[in-house]
């Protein structure tokens, strides 16, 4: 259920994360993160509004970024333990949607560079890995209320290391094909990985 007021979800945010006020910080990082994530989506639509190109992996990657931290806010305002969690696996997995987007994205934008168009995120993929990132917080979050779950957690989280560093990798090999007049977009990338980890 949703809480009556804002005002107790605040103090219980407070008392439910052992009375740290990092919390209050967490919270607002994540409003202001999926915030900047819609508002770089509307950027990047509206620079490209006027073109033939629509680099869907690169807006996909920014909204599963959002994604992060739209699900480590909302999960705060409910109780239900399924809603939780599925909230809480939500926020841990769309950053490995969101690499594989941005991967998808810089190798869209090296055919662009070298051909002059792209269409390589096809619809199958953006629906494939949205599907993903939507099911598997759905299965896990099944668990939530059992005793098993801390365990769940730990062992999902380092299963979920391994495709970030793997996805990482590949990342940055797909970058080195991008032309030496493109190196504006190694720190990028960068700062992108960094950000996700």
């Amino acid at each position: 259920m949703v809480s009556d007021t804002a005002l107790p979800v605040f103090r219980e945010l407070y008392f439910g994360h052992y009375g740290m006020q990092e919390i209050y910080v967490h919270f607002f990082a994540g409003i202001l993160l999926f915030l900047a994530s819609i508002f770089s989506v509307f950027i990047i639509r509206r620079a490209l509004k006027h073109t033939a190109f629509r680099l869907p992996g690169l807006l996909f990657g920014h909204l599963f970024v959002g994604l992060i931290g739209f699900g480590e806010v909302v999960e705060h305002f409910f109780r239900e333990p399924f809603i939780v969690g599925f909230l809480h696996y939500l926020h841990l997995i769309s950053g490995l949607g969101a690499m594989l987007f941005y991967y998808y994205g810089i190798k869209e934008f090296a055919q662009i560079l070298a051909y002059g168009e792209s269409d390589f995120v096809s619809e199958e993929i953006q629906i494939g890995i949205t599907a993903a990132v939507l099911t598997i917080p759905f299965i896990f979050s099944a668990i939530a209320s059992t005793p098993v779950a801390s365990v769940v957690e730990i062992v999902f989280i380092l299963v979920l290391f391994i495709p970030f560093i793997v996805l990482s990798y590949f990342l940055m090999k797909e970058l080195s094909n991008i032309k030496k007049s493109m190196l504006i977009l190694y720190p990028l990338a960068m700062g992108i990985m960094l950000i996700i980890l």
